[in-house]
């Protein structure tokens, strides 16, 4: 029986392939031989993983916490992968969401070691009487929690487009020094 962390290893294997790209490459290659036979099967093969469904939007994956953390941590595993970047940024901040639906909170990303990395936690929505708290450890990239909503975010290392059309937001940076620098950031 696979756990929710393989389970969500896997999707994010099957992300990296681009279902998209890849049902578009196979339509588009049906008349030309060999190539058009290679492709197809590779599309048969992911589209037949349990998984698929995952990768394609037509089901939710819930993890507690501590499980999204873990994932994240092995997820690194595909960082050299073209596509790595922004498929670990839409699913994580898609696994976030679920988690937080279904009841979890406290998240921590530990982003060290990735590059490139945009829109991690884009449109996260917690409530006002219950905010959504996560934490980023490392760059957290480009736009990290933009259109944030009633969340509580703590990062180790801030930069001027973590957080931006926020409503509702509490954000918090490790030192004094960090600090100064975001408000001077945003004055400029």
């Amino acid at each position: 029986m696979k756990t929710g962390i393989e389970t969500a290893l896997k999707t994010l294997e099957i992300l990296l392939e681009n279902p998209e790209e890849l049902r578009n490459k196979a339509e588009n290659a049906i008349s030309h031989g060999k190539k058009a036979n290679e492709i197809l099967q590779k599309y048969m093969r992911l589209s037949s993983m349990p998984e698929w469904d995952y990768a394609i939007e037509e089901k939710e994956l819930a993890l507690k916490p501590e499980e999204i953390t873990e994932f994240f941590e092995k997820s690194k595993a595909y960082k050299a992968n073209r596509m790595y970047a922004g498929a670990v940024s839409e699913f994580t901040t898609k696994l976030v969401k679920e988690s937080y639906r279904k009841g979890g909170n406290g998240f921590f990303l530990d982003t060290s070691g990735i590059s490139r990395l945009e829109d991690l936690c884009n449109n996260i929505e917690g409530r006002k009487e219950r905010p959504l708290k996560i934490t980023a450890a490392g760059n957290s990239g480009r736009g990290f929690c933009a259109c944030a909503q009633y969340a509580i975010i703590t990062l180790e290392n801030p930069n001027y487009s973590s957080g931006i059309y926020t409503t509702g937001c509490s954000f918090r940076v490790q030192s004094e020094k960090q600090a100064q620098k975001v408000v001077r950031e945003i004055k400029d």
